[in-house]
């Protein structure tokens, strides 16, 4: 049986610990390999001298690359006293670079990341929003916001606003459910009632507009994801599309909220533009499938 294997990029600073750990849970849960990839400046060879001011620098590469080392040799045993098969590798180089490299290297179906943004802040870090445009393979942002996520990451919350790309997620996302035990649920957000029939005070207006909206968006949704339990479609009202998925995931006790992309486009280009972007940001695993980069099949 083919086994899947998802390359996942570790840092040596606060974020390695989480996004380790969420790996495993995944890696345990859906049945992956994992291959945990640090990547960093070279070291410089001890022997070679260097002025003095140089010294205190090679020092901090040194130190570096000896934390990566320590948190790379953690996460291997982590995932291996979880049952996990798991390999830990440090490269030379940018992160981005690095990490497609090695996907393509070993054919993973996944490469999972942590958002790395600086100090904190709900922002992506540049190898995260780099690899979400040109990875080979889908790509897995982890986030430490929602511990209950993992608790069921067996049930997928696919969005789709009925394009390409959504169909792409859709397709990865059937596919985990045939091979790998998967349970998806298949969203679209609709605004709520707005415009004149509300500015007028016609509530039954408003009403009736509500609800043809959501049930042509019901109809569609059967259309594009047969097959599904009927409460496996979910109409979700909000003004906010990410607020919305994030909000019918936590209620729904989603593992993942599942998205498609466009090509190597900019990040904030993808499905419906900034969403994406703030969904990679915020406080869900996202798992952004690009409709020219799938991975293999399970």
């Amino acid at each position: 049986m083919h086994r899947r294997v998802a390359v996942v990029g570790i840092d040596e600073g606060a974020t390695a610990e989480p996004v380790a750990d969420f790996a495993v849970e995944l890696a345990r849960t859906i049945g992956y390999s994992l291959r945990f990839v640090h990547a960093g400046e070279a070291v410089p060879d001890a022997s070679d001298p260097l002025p003095a001011g140089a010294q205190r620098l090679r020092e901090r590469v040194q130190e570096r690359a000896e934390r990566a080392r320590l948190a790379l040799q953690q996460s291997v045993e982590r995932a291996r006293t979880a049952g996990v098969e798991s390999e830990g590798v440090q490269r030379t180089g940018r992160a981005p670079d690095v990490l497609m490299a090695e996907a393509r290297t070993c054919g993973a179906e996944l490469l999972v990341v942590g958002r790395a943004g600086a100090h904190g802040a709900r922002i992506l870090g540049s190898t995260t929003d780099r690899v979400l445009r040109e990875a080979p393979c889908p790509v897995l942002v982890a986030a430490d916001g929602a511990p209950e996520a993992t608790a069921h990451l067996r049930r997928w919350l696919v969005a789709h606003d009925f394009t390409h790309a959504s169909d792409a997620a859709w397709e990865f996302a059937l596919r985990y459910r045939r091979e790998g035990g998967v349970e998806p649920w298949v969203a679209h957000v609709v605004p709520p009632p707005a415009g004149e029939a509300v500015e007028q005070g016609l509530p039954s207006l408003a009403q009736a507009t509500r609800a043809r909206m959501r049930e042509d968006a019901a109809a569609k949704l059967r259309e594009v994801a047969p097959g599904l339990p009927a409460t496996a479609y979910l109409v979700v009202e909000s003004s906010d599309v990410a607020d919305g998925l994030v909000e019918a995931a936590r209620a729904h006790e989603a593992g993942l909220v599942v998205v498609g992309s466009h090509g190597r486009s900019r990040l904030g280009r993808i499905w419906l533009g900034s969403v994406a972007e703030r969904l990679a940001a915020g406080p869900w695993p996202l798992l952004v499938v690009r409709a020219s980069a799938r991975g293999g099949g399970p």
